[in-house]
């Protein structure tokens, strides 16, 4: 009887002792993972700070190249209205010496016309 008490201590104790074992083994365990998950989100925090810039510098690029664009489009319209307005003016040059060109003649004309009733 005694020596079953004894190996019923020492099975009891043994139990205790893989309990403990198991009960360390499943703290540890879970001290690596508040850890990790401690990196995790630290390297989230850092990942978030990126974007935040790289969305800064992508709206910084888009509106300047908006802005090109615009500067470029406005370029375009003002050579444009430069080109119009050259040709409306040369275009009035041209009718200009048509209509010097034409009263040349009817001076001309009118010229030949006296000198032959002077004749």
């Amino acid at each position: 009887s005694l020596a079953l008490d004894t190996d019923n201590h020492n099975q009891e104790q043994s139990e205790q002792i893989g309990s403990i074992s198991v009960q360390q083994q499943t703290q540890h365990y879970e001290q690596q993972l508040q850890q990790r998950l401690h990196m995790l989100q630290q390297e989230e925090t850092e990942l978030r700070k990126r974007i935040v810039v790289q969305i800064d510098c992508i709206r910084r690029d888009c509106h300047a190249q908006y802005i090109q664009q615009e500067e470029s489009q406005y370029r375009e319209r003002i050579i444009g209205t430069q080109v119009e307005y050259m040709n409306h003016i040369f275009s009035k040059f041209i009718n200009g010496i048509e209509r010097i060109t034409l009263i040349e003649e009817r001076l001309a004309e009118k010229e030949r016309q006296n000198a032959k009733i002077r004749l």
